[in-house]
C-alpha cells in the first residue's frame, strides 16, 4: 500500500481526472487517503498545480484541505487489525500526518 505513495506524479493524475464523480470516488477510497498521508507522494507536482489555471489550483487547494481533514478513521476504517485504532496507531497517523506537512513546508 505504501509503496503506491512513491510512484512519481500518482496523486497528480488522480486530481486531474476530469470527470468530477470519477475523481470524488477514487479520492474517497482508502488507498488514496494513505498516499495523500504519505509524505513520498509530495513533490513539485504541487507546485505545478499551484501556478496552472485557476481550475488545476483549486485542485491542489482540495489537496491540502483533504490532507488537513483526513484523520485516524479515514485511513484505518478498511483495515481489519484489531489495532488499527491503538495507541501506536494513532502516534503513527499524527507522525505521517506531521511529515507530510513537514515535506509541504521544505518542498523547494
Amino acid at each position: 500500500l505504501t509503496n503506491i505513495a512513491s510512484v512519481p506524479l500518482f496523486l497528480k493524475c488522480v486530481f486531474l481526472i476530469n470527470d468530477a464523480d470519477e475523481m470524488t470516488r477514487l479520492l474517497n477510497t482508502s488507498l488514496v487517503k494513505n498516499v495523500v498521508i504519505d509524505k513520498r507522494s509530495i513533490n513539485v507536482w504541487l507546485i505545478a498545480m499551484l501556478i496552472g489555471k485557476r481550475d488545476i489550483k483549486m485542485r491542489a487547494v482540495n489537496f491540502f484541505k483533504m490532507l488537513s481533514r483526513l484523520t485516524i478513521l479515514d485511513v484505518a476504517s478498511s483495515s481489519q487489525s484489531r489495532d488499527r485504532y491503538s495507541d501506536h496507531e494513532i502516534e503513527r497517523f499524527v507522525r505521517l500526518k506531521r511529515d507530510a506537512f513537514t515535506a509541504i513546508y521544505t518542498m523547494p
